[in-house]
C-alpha cells in the first residue's frame, strides 16, 4: 500500500512525496516528510494506513496554524479519500492520491 502527496500551491508548489504505511509531516528533523515553511508546525500531522478500515487516515497533532481536508478543519483523525485536498496552515495545498 502506498500513497502520494503533491503540493499544488504555496512555496512548495510542485513538490511530491511518497507515503508507504505511515508518514509524519512537519518542520522538525525526524519527520518522514520535513517541510520548511515556518507556518507549518514542528510536528504537524501524521498520515497512516488504517488496517482495520482499509484506508489512509490523517491525524492532526494540534498544530498552531491548523490543517484542513477538503476545506474542513481537522481535529484528531479523519479519513482521506483519493484526490482529497489537504491544506497546511491555510497556505499549502496538497493533493492526496
Amino acid at each position: 500500500m502506498s500513497a502520494r502527496l503533491f503540493c499544488r500551491s504555496g512555496a512548495l508548489a510542485g513538490a511530491e512525496y511518497s507515503i508507504e504505511r505511515e508518514a509524519t509531516i512537519g518542520t522538525a528533523t525526524g519527520n518522514t516528510i520535513q517541510l520548511s515553511p515556518p507556518v507549518i508546525s514542528g510536528r504537524h500531522v501524521r498520515i497512516f494506513f488504517d488496517e482495520k478500515n482499509g484506508r489512509y487516515m490523517l491525524e492532526e497533532f494540534g498544530s498552531s496554524n491548523g490543517t484542513k481536508v477538503d476545506g474542513i478543519p481537522v481535529r484528531g483523525q479523519t479519513p482521506l479519500d483519493a484526490l482529497a485536498v489537504i491544506t497546511f496552515a491555510n497556505d499549502h495545498d496538497f493533493i492526496f492520491r
